[in-house]
């Protein structure tokens, strides 16, 4: 995964596409809805994170190689989580994703999605150094 947050976001929209590749209560779930790997080939729908997985590039990495791994790539994508699902992910009272994806509509996750996307790309707007007008002294 070598991707900017605004990308991951992106990334995860497009995987969400429509609301049929959408689930709750498993990272991912194949036609008939029973729960499947992210990295399956039969998997077509996904939870946020399960979509975020995807998305980074990293459905066939395994759990216990996933969880933890330290590296500003990984920062950004439990960063970016944590934006969407609006909890800390340091602390465990603020809830997790899943808990965000599970509570919440389709509609709801995308709107989120775009106000994430928004935000990421004021940001990238903002560290832009500013461009010099021609003819302006």
């Amino acid at each position: 995964m070598n991707m900017t947050k605004l990308e991951l976001v992106r990334g995860i929209q497009l995987v969400l596409s429509d609301e049929s590749k959408w689930c709750k209560y498993a990272p991912a779930r194949d036609v008939q809805g029973h729960e499947t790997r992210v990295g399956s080939i039969h998997s077509v729908s996904f939870c946020i994170y399960g979509a975020a997985r995807k998305a980074a590039g990293l459905e066939h990495v395994g759990q216990l190689d996933f969880v933890g791994k330290e590296g500003s790539q990984m920062q950004h994508f439990w960063e970016v989580l944590a934006d969407i699902g609006q909890y800390n992910p340091f602390k465990v009272s603020d809830g997790s994703i899943a808990h965000y994806n599970d509570r919440s509509t389709y509609a709801e996750i995308m709107q989120r999605l775009k106000e994430v996307e928004a935000k990421y790309l004021a940001e990238e707007q903002a560290s832009r150094p500013a461009m010099a007008t021609e003819g302006t002294a």
